[in-house]
Formats: structure tokens, sequence, C-alpha cells
């Protein structure tokens, strides 16, 4: 089926784990008393929020190998199934975690103007392998350290992308102890 699976060897046994997405129902802005104390030249934040200070996928590796089973059929427009078609629809980003939940920044602005989009300090490069069939061998470029990371589906979302909530998010968490 259609997805985003990790995969792992265990014990000798080759296992595929469909990675459930978790939808932001928040965001939250941040900055604005600084902001207001240096006549709005020092930037104030945008960030979407997930609920839960992890994920619930938790996994060792921190070279992990996924797979994205993604509808080419499409041909890129995504008018027939919904399903994106490409990899490059999804955007790997490591999270900031608080006490109760994990954010990620998606805007910028000051009196000088605003910026919208993932910030790069949260953007963790990945590379693929096209195995045909809309099947992609995804994996990281570099090992990952401890902490919570999610494949950003850029498209989701509401009509505001500024506001991040809908945002949807493949979310999984690096915990190198068991």
């Amino acid at each position: 089926n259609y997805g985003v699976y990790l995969y792992e060897e265990k014990d000798g046994q080759k296992k595929m784990t469909l990675v459930k997405p978790t939808v932001s129902a928040q965001n939250r802005t941040g900055g604005m008393f600084t902001s207001s104390l240096t006549y709005d030249i020092s930037k104030v934040k945008i960030k979407t929020n997930l609920p839960g200070r992890n994920a619930a996928l938790q996994i060792m590796n921190t070279m992990p190998v996924f797979y994205f089973y993604l509808d080419v059929t499409s041909g890129g427009l995504n008018t027939a199934s919904g399903v994106p078609s490409d990899p490059k629809e999804f955007t790997l980003v490591r999270f900031n975690q608080r006490s109760d939940n994990r954010e990620v920044t998606i805007g910028k602005a000051n009196v000088f103007g605003a910026k919208g989009g993932l910030s790069d300090e949260y953007v963790v490069e990945f590379k693929t392998e096209d195995l045909g069939n809309g099947v992609f061998k995804i994996s990281p470029v570099a090992a990952l350290t401890k902490g919570e990371y999610g494949f950003f589906l850029v498209n989701s979302g509401n009509s505001n992308t500024s506001a991040g909530v809908g945002a949807k998010f493949f979310d999984f968490g690096v915990n190198m102890t068991p």
C-alpha cells in the first residue's frame, strides 16, 4: 500500500513498519516581546507544533532506512489519488523538543519583511534511490543524532501555509538507548 515505511533488520529478521502521520493542530508565535523592545527589528518566529514530547515510533538506528511507496501514475499532479508521487514532496526535519510538544519554525518576520517556509536549521538532508514503480529507498546523508524527526509532506496543511495547522509529519524519534 501507499505510505512511508521504516525498514529494520533485527536478529536476522527483516521488518517493515508503517510510519503513521501526525497532523499539526496548532501553531505558536515566539519572540514578540523582544521584537517590541527592538522596534520590530528582531524577528518573530512562527512555529508549528506536534502534540507530545516524543513520537510514538522510537528507533535506535542513527542511519535508518525508509521506503516510500508513492503514486507515480499521477505524474506529479496528485489529482488522481492525492498521494504524493515524488520524495521531493517531503522534507526531513529535526524538531525542537519542548516539555509537552515538538515544534519546527515555519516562518520569520520583522519590520523589514517576512519569510515563510521551513528554517534551514531544521532541515536534514536525505538521499533517494528510485527503485521503480513508485518505490523509493530513503536514508539520511549523515547519521542522525538523538532527537525527534519527521518527514514533512510539504503540500499538506490548510491554505494559509504560514499557519502550519494541518501540516502532516511522518514522525519518529532516534533514541540510542533501549
